[in-house]
């Protein structure tokens, strides 16, 4: 489950101590952020007791408006740190994910070679079924994978 993103009013933010922590534009073009960064990359950046990403508070600024839980700050430039605001846009975790999709950074699983404990997908070790939804494609299953829940729950006795 995501953490909740607060919600929080652009004009409350210490300017002057936001843009402090916003670096020199480098040779893409991005304005890096100097200080702490989540795991993820993107920075952190504390107000008023409140912590927030970068990113946002850089896209709020720039939009003058305050930014919702279902929305996103965007980067045209795929670069975590960056809170150049020419770089960031709105837009919501679907348009970012079909973003990613769209640059080749989310490969297709139909794509995947082996499953996610790194069982090969073979004809011999793949199970083959229709998800519930009316119009979805067939997608595959690793049998090995599947094999092992099985004896982990105490079924296929």
């Amino acid at each position: 489950m995501r953490a909740p993103i607060k919600i929080f009013c652009p004009f409350d933010i210490d300017q002057d101590k936001f843009y402090a922590l916003v670096g020199p534009t480098n040779d893409n073009g991005c304005a890096e952020w100097l200080g702490s960064r989540v795991k993820q990359g993107y920075g952190r950046f504390r107000n008023h007791g409140i912590e927030l990403r970068a990113n946002r508070v850089a896209l709020s600024l720039k939009l003058g408006e305050i930014l919702t839980e279902k929305d996103e700050a965007c980067h045209t430039c795929d670069n975590p740190p960056c809170c150049e605001e020419s770089h960031l846009f709105k837009g919501t975790a679907k348009s970012n994910l079909e973003d990613a999709s769209r640059k080749g950074r989310l490969p297709a699983r139909k794509y995947w070679t082996h499953c996610m404990r790194g069982h090969e997908f073979t004809e011999d070790n793949i199970y083959w079924y229709k998800p519930n939804k009316p119009g979805k494609p067939m997608r595959r299953q690793c049998r090995a994978c599947t094999l092992l829940n099985q004896a982990r729950r105490g079924e296929g006795k």
